[in-house]
């Protein structure tokens, strides 16, 4: 009988049973590697204890200092005027919820000594995963165009503006004419609110690395010492770091593999681990899938993301309640409300081969 295995002996078959791997669920649901933005997005540090409640999210934006100062002689008559320095942002609250169900007739099939694993528990996986996916998906993109109410502000269709030009030129989003948070950057006035952006065509030194290089030192402002009210405007370097797709990473470590003399065996040192001006450069699984024509960069300094929301509505999982018209069913509904705001806009960039709008 050699040549043949278990299932050819029948007998064998309808005596035995299978060995199951209990307690486990190899997860492979999602078509994205990593959730680096959504990782982010529910880490508590990003929302602030009195940043909740009221009808909409506000902050102001000092986008001048005054023309007082001055060098005087003896005796010499005052001169001091007051003048308007600030503008209100606005973002208006959005809404986002997922739910699990289950049959508790399902739930007696699934009993012991039968379960392999946990019928509901593994509903609820499902549910998390659908949770995170979304909020990947918003916040690198978000809402189409102002007609969408419901949508949680992104980067890709709102808060940031994709322009050719070197410099800081991101300013009004195509599709939000009003601009971003309600400030309008046509208006001279608001000449700081745009971001810095850049137009590359080749992963290299004298082009997208000069570029990320110039980003990097153009947008970290520290702002005056000892500020009356301070604002947290230069951040750490633990807390700022571009986003990009994968080729961009593999360019960026063959390119880093070709300066060290020192590489040795592993012919991949540098994947995953690339770093500019000592600023981590890290891939995207989400902008992989969606945006490898425009290949962007996106430089993030996270202290100036925030995820305001209504009073005590960051987040609420309710437990299951039966179903109004299926006896039988329970279901379990999750909610937030909350939106994404980049509190100072000017210290992001974007650059990119194309819009990324045309992907």
């Amino acid at each position: 009988m050699a040549g043949i295995e278990t299932a050819d002996i029948a007998d064998l078959v309808n005596a035995t049973l299978s060995k199951y791997a209990t307690n486990f669920l190899a997860d492979a649901a999602t078509d994205l590697r990593d959730f680096p933005a959504a990782e982010k997005l529910w880490d508590k540090r990003r929302q602030k204890a009195d940043w909740s409640g009221g009808k909409d999210f506000r902050w102001d934006v000092l986008y001048k200092g005054d023309s007082n100062f001055r060098a005087v002689g003896y005796f010499e008559v005052d001169n001091t005027n007051q003048e308007d320095g600030t503008v209100e942002a606005t973002v208006p609250w959005r809404f986002v919820n997922t739910s699990a169900t289950f049959d508790v007739k399902q739930v007696s099939v699934n009993d012991a000594p039968q379960k392999i694993y946990d019928f509901v528990k593994s509903k609820e996986v499902m549910a998390w995963v659908g949770w995170f996916n979304g909020l990947e998906q918003y916040f690198w993109d978000g809402p189409s165009g102002s007609t969408d109410k419901k949508i949680p502000y992104g980067l890709l269709n709102y808060w940031l503006a994709y322009n050719a030009s070197t410099g800081f030129y991101g300013g009004n989003h195509t599709n939000w004419a009003s601009g971003p948070g309600g400030i309008d950057c046509d208006d001279a006035n608001y000449a700081n609110w745009k971001h810095y952006t850049f137009d590359y065509e080749n992963v290299s030194d004298e082009d997208a690395v000069l570029k990320l290089r110039t980003a990097i030192l153009s947008t970290r402002f520290r702002g005056i010492p000892n500020k009356p009210i301070a604002d947290g405007s230069y951040s750490d370097m633990d807390e700022e770091a571009f986003y990009t797709v994968l080729p961009n990473i593999i360019s960026l470590g063959t390119l880093a593999e070709s300066k060290d003399d020192r590489v040795g065996r592993d012919l991949g040192k540098y994947d995953g681990m690339v770093t500019v001006a000592r600023t981590p450069v890290i891939e995207v699984p989400y902008l992989t899938a969606n945006h490898a024509t425009s290949a962007p960069f996106i430089g993030i300094k996270w202290k100036q993301v925030k995820v305001p929301h209504p009073a005590g509505q960051w987040f609420r999982e309710h437990p299951y309640e039966k179903s109004p018209l299926q006896h039988d069913s329970r279901v379990k509904q999750i909610d937030a409300s909350r939106q994404i705001a980049l509190v100072n806009r000017r210290q992001f960039v974007l650059g990119a081969k194309s819009d990324p709008l045309s992907d």
